[in-house]
């Protein structure tokens, strides 16, 4: 059977497999590695630039006399240079397809060209699906039962799976065919602006989603939610033109891999 007769759940379930096995034989990261780790870890929470990882590494094995002056970093037995050390890193977490994905489009009212990044919305799910920090206390179920239906006639609103909205009572009856192996999966996305670096003017808004499965003690946590792109800010010669939220949604609910309330 190919993936095109697999289900999307199915396609999700057989990349994770082969990653486990492929995470088998990945060896133990060495001490030069783990210094390149650290200090990239240090440049992100500092929110530096990363683009001073070789110029830091390179000023590190000079002061420590690993090289001369006028010797370059890559001289060094010790030097690991920083897309090397990403390629190992992506591999290693399976993050080496399906993400970064480069699209262009054209704005048809300013014809102004955009380059969109996305992540494949699938990959996203999955690694959401397998935190190492899940604890029980983040799900979110019926009755503590992952499989419970929800409960008809709810008139209050709480929590997601909850409330007035007759939705998500709907959609859980018209889409779960088996309730034994099937649950409902909300989606939740949110979008906020930020700023590429402390000195740069360029505003990137990053696309999020969460699962409908975790509670809201678990959506204060960065690591429960996933990117599944990014929208630059738009300009026109000197002046700043609107953002193309209307041709981002249509490139990114297609790749949604399931029906979804809000």
């Amino acid at each position: 059977m190919d993936d095109g007769e697999l289900s999307d759940m199915e396609v999700m379930l057989k990349d994770w497999i082969e990653y486990e096995h492929r995470a088998s034989g990945f060896a133990p990261f060495d001490q030069r590695q783990r210094h390149a780790i650290e200090l990239l870890s240090l440049l992100g929470a500092t929110k530096a630039s990363l683009d001073t990882y070789e110029s830091m590494m390179t000023w590190h094995v000079k002061c420590t006399g690993e090289i001369h002056c006028h010797e370059k970093a890559s001289d060094s037995p010790h030097f690991v240079s920083r897309d090397t050390l990403l390629e190992l890193l992506k591999k290693r977490y399976n993050r080496d397809k399906g993400h970064g994905l480069v699209t262009i489009i054209v704005l048809p009212s300013s014809k102004v060209c955009a380059k969109m990044v996305l992540n494949d919305t699938q990959k996203i799910v999955q690694s959401l699906l397998n935190q190492p920090e899940i604890r029980t206390k983040h799900y979110l179920f019926h009755d503590d039962n992952p499989f419970a239906p929800p409960s008809e006639g709810l008139l209050h609103v709480a929590k997601l799976n909850t409330g007035a909205s007759k939705s998500y009572y709907d959609a859980c009856h018209d889409l779960i065919t088996n309730p034994t192996k099937q649950i409902l999966l909300l989606i939740v996305m949110y979008m906020d602006g930020s700023q590429t670096g402390v000195w740069a003017d360029l505003e990137l808004t990053p696309i999020k989603i969460a699962l409908g499965i975790f509670n809201r003690v678990a959506r204060k946590e960065a690591q429960f939610w996933g990117t599944i792109g990014y929208i630059p800010s738009i300009t026109k010669d000197k002046s700043r033109g609107r953002r193309g939220e209307g041709h981002w949604w249509t490139l990114v609910m297609p790749t949604l891999p399931w029906n979804t309330t809000n």
